[in-house]
């Protein structure tokens, strides 16, 4: 019982289907004023058969996190949305999911790394719009920092 000082839930919470309780046991092991790092995908309009393949219960929005973690028992202390320029990539995947139903053919589609060019020129774009847009409206993920009060 609390003895972490911090914990790192990067891409996790999105494959839990009680959250309400996987956040009770998270308390239960972190510190008072203890910090949790959280990684989710965000917009649950891009939730597709990639979503449902990986085990995504649900796509987040800030909205959706903050009920996930209750003001009673945490202070958010920053929370952003990050890849706003891969939004249309991930509609693309979307889209293209819908046409394959072999779970594996899903996986591999819509993970599959792109060719070392485009994947150098899509890190690029990303780290220019981190630069000039730190804190976008909308992204494919949701990042947060929050503390255990």
């Amino acid at each position: 019982k609390e003895r972490y000082d911090f914990l790192i839930l990067f891409d996790v919470i999105e494959h839990i289907p009680d959250v309400a309780r996987f956040m009770d046991a998270c308390l239960f092991h972190l510190k008072k004023g203890g910090i949790m790092f959280i990684n989710v995908p965000a917009l649950q309009r891009l939730f597709s058969v990639y979503d449902q393949v990986q085990g995504h219960q649900l796509r987040y929005v800030k909205s959706t996190l903050r009920r996930v973690l209750p003001e009673s028992k945490f202070n958010i202390i920053d929370m952003r949305y990050w890849g706003l320029s891969l939004v249309p990539l991930v509609f693309i995947r979307k889209v293209m999911s819908h046409s394959s139903q072999n779970p594996e053919t899903v996986i591999r589609k819509g993970f599959q790394p792109p060719r070392q060019g485009i994947n150098s020129i899509l890190r690029k774009i990303l780290l220019f719009e981190m630069r000039i847009l730190p804190t976008p409206v909308m992204g494919t993920s949701l990042f947060a920092v929050v503390q255990k009060i």
